[in-house]
């Protein structure tokens, strides 16, 4: 996707970064009421120390966020023309030469004019059936790394802390089959596939989001 002037559109990676942050909200949120009516600690060794659980956030808002901007890399790609292709030195020097205006016959004024190129091959473009499929299957490979990602890097933190590899699969066992780590990768599941609407739904030249105080100023 890119803009008329063939630079690449900046909507995808601004729409990953609120993407982002929305994911980070979520999460935030989820795992406060899943505290509240479970009566579970995000962790609940208290060896484990105060930075354990923010880490394991932090790591899984990372791997969201590499997915998304990966996507959004591959949208803002910019298309170049084929007519403004640079041409090799052999199809330079292979070029016909030009037409000797003493060289001209009384067939060459019978031949009809050439037809105007066809702007559709001039511009390659994906095809309409990819560019509004919503890849339900990224959205799922996005939320169960991030899924993965929490879980192991609790894990490796909590072993790192603890000094014991059999601690920290331990801990790795009990986030796998906790509800945080599957809030998490709910939570990253359901924004990548809301990203991956609105991206659609932008068009071919969307404008960013806006925040409410843009809004008012009509």
């Amino acid at each position: 996707m890119s803009t008329p002037s063939g630079e690449p559109n900046r909507y995808p990676v601004v729409l990953a970064i609120f993407a982002g942050i929305t994911f980070f909200a979520l999460v935030v949120c989820a795992f406060g009421f899943i505290s509240l009516f479970t009566n579970l600690e995000v962790i609940d060794e208290p060896d484990a120390g105060p930075l354990v659980g923010p880490s394991m956030v932090a790591f899984a808002l990372a791997a969201f966020l590499i997915s998304l901007l990966r996507r959004a890399a591959t949208l803002r790609a910019p298309q170049t023309p084929a007519a403004q292709q640079p041409r090799t030195p052999d199809a330079q020097h292979s070029s016909p030469p030009a037409p000797d205006a003493r060289s001209f016959d009384a067939r060459s004024f019978d031949a009809p004019p050439s037809s105007p190129p066809d702007p559709s091959t001039a511009y390659p473009h994906r095809p309409a059936s990819d560019a509004s499929r919503v890849p339900v299957g990224w959205a799922v490979l996005t939320g169960l790394a991030t899924y993965l990602v929490y879980a192991l890097s609790g894990a490796v933190l909590y072993a790192a802390t603890t000094g014991s590899i059999l601690a920290g699969v331990i801990f790795a066992r009990d986030t796998f089959l906790g509800p945080f780590a599957l809030a998490a990768g709910i939570a990253a599941l359901v924004v990548a596939l809301v990203f991956a609407i609105l991206v659609i739904v932008g068009g071919e030249h969307p404008r960013r989001p806006l925040w409410p105080w843009e809004r008012d100023r009509g």
